[in-house]
């Protein structure tokens, strides 16, 4: 265990059990999201769902935020690479079609857009965002797979001043 503050002892190992098989998950690197992990289900039917579960530091403990109907299970879940919170809070995740979904004050979730490359039916399975500006978020049936559908989730960063010389 390891000295928490006041020196008292906290706990260092964290467990949550799902209440079904997990198939997608990836974590917050928001930094004003302390522990946050969104969870796909795997179930072997359409209706699936991802959770939203953040570490409650006073309870020590894994506890639900937010959850949504997902149809067919998550073949990836993606944060947006948003470590100091400047960009909305949005989640990717890919299945049959890639989704963003957008975070509101990490209570609700609602569907911000449905990307669909109708040319090819096959499930999306890769989704990376592009770094650092993440300002695109690339969709393929497969890493390397040729037709990817692109999204721009997000405004461009604004760039910074230039200094005149003086």
């Amino acid at each position: 265990m390891a000295e928490g503050s006041g020196g008292a002892k906290r706990k260092e190992i964290y467990t949550y059990t799902a209440p079904w098989l997990i198939y997608g998950m990836n974590w917050s690197v928001r930094a004003d999201q302390r522990f946050r992990l969104a969870v796909g289900s795997f179930e072997e039917e359409y209706s699936n769902s991802v959770r939203v579960i953040q570490l409650n530091e006073e309870k020590f403990e894994f506890e639900e935020v937010c959850s949504f109907e997902h149809p067919y299970p998550t073949t990836k879940i993606m944060w947006i690479p948003d470590p100091i919170g400047a960009r909305r809070d949005l989640l990717a995740t890919t299945g049959d079609y890639l989704r963003l979904w957008s975070i509101q004050d990490n209570k609700s979730v609602r569907l911000d857009c449905l990307l669909n490359n109708v040319s090819r039916a096959a499930p999306r399975a890769h989704a990376p965002w592009r770094p650092p500006g993440c300002a695109d978020l690339r969709s393929s049936p497969a890493p390397g797979a040729c037709a990817p559908v692109y999204a721009h989730p997000c405004p461009p960063a604004p760039l910074p001043r230039s200094r005149s010389a003086e």
